[in-house]
């Protein structure tokens, strides 16, 4: 194709182009791609940034069952070691239906909050009067976690879920695919809550902020018990933990804490209290989250278009290794 390349399939098997790239150590980077698609199934395309080995998808932007046409982007960080990453764009496993590229980009990026200016992010800037600039960064943040809490739990406490269909029409499904299914299922909200209201809040800053989120989940012999979220303040140029489950930041001293500086024994006594939207607020619960917990595993993945995916860095008591 002039000026670009592209596939139309209906088959089994891979069709893509790859690139290496080599890049500087602990940096992020936006990579983007103008993209014409029209895909038929579950077989999903895009853009992708693997390892070396082609073996971790470290960062990716795909769509499936939908047609359209427009900039596919994502940011992602290179580690100290890994600094060969392979650009990818096409269908990894199977496709049906046509794609075509053009323009791939490739910029190193520091991170600042945008409005995406979307119907969902202007619903809350104006809803919950957010500035992220330096001074209400994290207040804003806090914001929408407690934003968060209040939707998931309208019905759970009881409260008219009218809002829920409204938020509903304004979201992108190819963007939103576990804030959807939640508000969805309302009325078993209380299953696995942590992981739901963690897992919506980090789709609500990636896409609508540009904040990238990491999940985080504590572990106990092996088994995830817990799940909160660090997000990223490119003023402070640090990630920062906030538990929506009980509604609370870490905090010692001044200093708002990343997760792989909470020291679980210390845990109870750092959190503090930010929203008035609590799924609980029994410290004895999360006394024995955090007395169980033997390992952090933090999901590193900061997709600007969709948050969450499969590389994971584990923290054994806020040392990495």
């Amino acid at each position: 194709m002039e000026g670009g390349i592209g596939w139309e399939r209906n088959a089994a098997g891979s069709f893509y182009i790859s690139q290496k790239i080599s890049l500087q150590p602990e940096r992020f980077y936006k990579v983007s791609v103008d993209c014409d698609y029209a895909i038929r199934d579950y077989f999903a395309g895009g853009l992708y940034i693997m390892d070396q080995q082609m073996q971790t998808i470290l960062g990716k932007a795909e769509r499936r069952f939908n047609t359209g046409s427009e900039k596919l982007e994502f940011v992602f960080k290179v580690d100290e070691k890994d600094t060969i990453v392979n650009m990818i764009m096409g269908f990894i496993d199977g496709m049906n239906g046509s794609i075509q590229f053009k323009d791939p980009k490739i910029v190193a990026y520091n991170f600042v909050p945008i409005l995406q200016n979307s119907k969902f992010s202007n619903y809350l800037v104006n809803k919950l009067y957010l500035s992220f600039d330096e001074r209400y960064f994290n207040r804003s943040v806090m914001s929408v976690a407690n934003f968060v809490n209040r939707t998931l739990l309208l019905e759970y406490r009881g409260n008219n879920s009218a809002d829920a269909k409204k938020i509903k029409e304004m979201l992108n499904p190819d963007l939103y695919p576990y804030f959807i299914k939640n508000l969805n299922e309302l009325n078993n909200i209380y299953v696995g809550y942590c992981q739901r209201a963690s897992l919506s809040f980090g789709e609500i800053l990636s896409n609508e902020f540009c904040i990238p989120v990491r999940q985080v989940h504590t572990q106990a012999g092996g088994i995830g018990v817990h799940q909160f979220v660090d997000y990223w303040n490119p003023y402070l140029n640090r990630w920062i933990a906030i538990d929506l489950y009980f509604s609370s930041i870490f905090k010692k001293n001044s200093l708002l804490l990343s997760s792989n500086e909470i020291e679980p024994t210390e845990a109870i006594f750092l959190m503090k209290n930010f929203g008035n939207n609590s799924f609980s607020t029994d410290m004895e619960e999360a006394a024995n989250i955090w007395d169980s917990c033997d390992e952090l595993s933090i999901d590193q993945n900061y997709y600007l278009s969709y948050p969450f995916g499969n590389s994971v860095v584990w923290v054994h008591h806020g040392i990495r290794r």
